[in-house]
This record gives C-alpha cells, structure tokens and sequence, in this order.
C-alpha cells in the first residue's frame, strides 16, 4: 500500500467521523447524555477507522503504522490516541493495543457479528 493510499484512506476516515461527530453532537444538545456521547464518540472513532482498515486489507501492524500518521490535530487522533496519552504518555504502547484491538475487530467481522455488537465485546475488556 503506497503513501498516498494510506494519506487518501485518513483523509476520508477524518471526513467521516467529522460528519458522525457532528451528528452525535447535535443528539448531545437534545439531550443531558454527556457521557454516553463522549463513550460514543470513541466508538465511532475506532469503528470508523476500523471499517476503512479493513476496506483497504490492512494487517494489524500496517494500522499500527497508520495510527502514527493521524496528525495529531485530527478529530480521529483527539479521540483515539490523544487521551492514552495524558495518562501513558507511551505512543508505541498505545498503537500496539489499537493493533490487538484491530485482530479482535476482524476476527469478530469474520463471525458475521454487527460493529454494535464488536464494540461491546472490545469495550468489554
């Protein structure tokens, strides 16, 4: 997978959690769920670039290598990476369980299971 393929893949994950986050954030105004939005939000964030990893055939190592390409004002990273961070302060660490997460996510595809189900059994853990 070339550079541009993986630039062009961020890109367009970044454009599409930017419209599920401002579709989570306008049901936030309607309602005093803070919690479950922000919950919410970091599915969204994982299963929205998880989808676009799997579209492409990334390996878990590869999605390791994009997750150090989210730039680091991106909505994506905001989500992701940026509040391991506060508390790790370990980016390698961090990458490397977005990656096991990443092997579980597709073996949990592979038995026909819902992204709402997937999410469970990873924020389950």
């Amino acid at each position: 997978m070339s550079e541009t393929d993986l630039t062009l893949m961020l890109a367009q994950a970044e454009e599409e959690f930017n419209y599920l986050e401002e579709q989570c954030l306008k049901q936030k105004k309607a309602t005093t769920e803070n919690r479950e939005c922000d919950y919410k939000l970091h599915a969204l964030a994982l299963i929205t670039l998880y989808s676009f990893a799997l579209n492409l055939k990334l390996s878990g190592g590869q999605l390791m290598k994009l997750l150090y390409e989210l730039k680091e004002e991106g909505r994506l990273h905001q989500h992701l990476i940026a509040p391991y961070l506060l508390l790790l302060d370990d980016m390698e660490l961090v990458c490397k369980q977005y990656g096991h997460k990443y092997l579980r996510f597709l073996s949990e595809k592979a038995q026909g299971k819902s992204d709402e189900e997937i999410m469970e059994i990873l924020f389950k853990q």
